[in-house]
């Protein structure tokens, strides 16, 4: 090695040894009072004026160690919460997946071609199978976490749960009820649901397996 590599490199070691020399200084001078003032409150004044000088003192000496083992809690803290975070998204897509399946285990007649329930009774020869899967539709849907379904693509848990599951419902009641005031309601959300998610199926489709994967 030259002299002047040598040199400069010599000068790199100095000024980064000199520059964690003041760090370390700094930190301690903040950490010996600290680690007193705790070990005082926790316990006690007198034991304090015995194991004071020894005890917190040398934490505040070796502050860098206490540092570190700081920050790797608040990192494995914020991991840990990052896991569950994406746990939880995940346990969301797969109900929306699972209601999806019982759709297509009895899938409806186009609501939209119904003027009135009696027609739709009529020509819906499946309704038992069609009233389980709706069933099973309402049982996994008064469960999904709106919030969670949101943070996948914007507004989808809002509009599956007051759009497409509300429907489900009121189809269910109109059904079992035989009300034409109720089945005529649910023309508003069916429809509203429909027009919305037709045009963002694509996208929602790639988020859900964005998160997925």
């Amino acid at each position: 090695m030259s002299s002047s590599k040598k040199s400069l490199w010599q000068a790199t070691i100095g000024v980064a040894g000199g520059a964690f020399l003041i760090i370390y200084i700094f930190g301690m001078f903040l950490a010996i009072p600290y680690f007193n003032y705790e070990f005082a409150r926790k316990n006690g004044f007198v034991s304090w004026m015995l194991l004071g000088e020894i005890i917190p003192t040398t934490q505040g000496l070796i502050w860098p160690y206490y540092a570190y083992e700081h920050y790797s809690v608040v990192t494995a803290a914020n991991t840990s919460e990052t896991d569950n975070t994406s746990s939880k998204t995940i346990i969301e897509i797969k109900k929306v997946r699972l209601i999806n399946d019982y759709a297509d285990q009895a899938p409806h007649l186009p609501m939209d071609k119904y003027k009135n329930l009696d027609d739709f009774l009529r020509d819906c020869h499946n309704l038992s199978a069609v009233l389980d899967s709706a069933h099973k539709i309402d049982a996994v849907g008064q469960t999904i976490d709106v919030e969670v379904l949101n943070t996948v693509f914007p507004e989808f848990g809002s509009k599956y749960k007051e759009e497409f599951i509300k429907w489900n419902h009121l189809f269910i009641s109109a059904c079992e009820t035989g009300s034409k005031e109720i089945f005529m309601q649910t023309k508003i959300p069916y429809e509203e649901w429909d027009i919305w998610y037709s045009a963002n199926s694509t996208a929602i489709e790639n988020a859900f397996a964005a998160v997925s994967h």
